[in-house]
């Protein structure tokens, strides 16, 4: 009978790698990671999404999107993983195709108008507020299609 020895060897070390977090070429981020608040805003809707397919037909104000590259589980297939940011900070999470080339058309419509300008006071100024809702319909292949459409916009001057 052999024995296996192991060996724990602990050296107290914390490793730690390039901390700059970039979004490729192709890909959407419209929250300001410059700031603190930014970098929580950020790793709160990387790490904490809900699915969208769980609020389809429901309006909600898009504050901010990140998209970032992604593989199907079922497929594993390259895709696009999208989270939308709500005004009130629920974040909804989906993988869908469709809502990617929304979200693609939709920042590139409103060239980044998420983003407010705050005065010295600390009121917001130019507030654009785009209401937007997913909608899903069935395709002839038994597939469905999410697309997410502008519903209202609000500007305040």
């Amino acid at each position: 009978m052999s024995e296996n020895a192991i060996e724990v060897v602990n050296t107290n070390e914390i490793q730690t790698t390039d901390s700059d977090f970039k979004i490729p070429a192709g890909y959407i981020c419209t929250v300001d990671i410059n700031t603190i608040d930014g970098k929580i805003k950020a790793a709160n809707a990387l790490n904490g999404a809900t699915p969208l397919k769980n609020h389809v037909g429901e309006d909600f104000v898009l504050a901010d999107v990140i998209t970032t590259s992604g593989i199907r589980s079922v497929s594993n297939v390259p895709c696009t993983n999208t989270y939308l940011i709500t005004d009130g900070g629920d974040v909804y999470f989906t993988q869908s195709d469709g809502v990617a080339r929304s979200v693609k058309t939709l920042v590139a419509l409103f060239k980044h108008n998420f983003k407010n300008v705050v005065d010295e006071n600390g009121e917001i100024k130019n507030a654009i507020r785009v209401h937007v809702k997913c909608i899903e319909q069935s395709l002839n292949n038994g597939n469905t299609l999410k697309t997410l459409v502008p519903t209202k916009v609000d500007y305040d001057a």
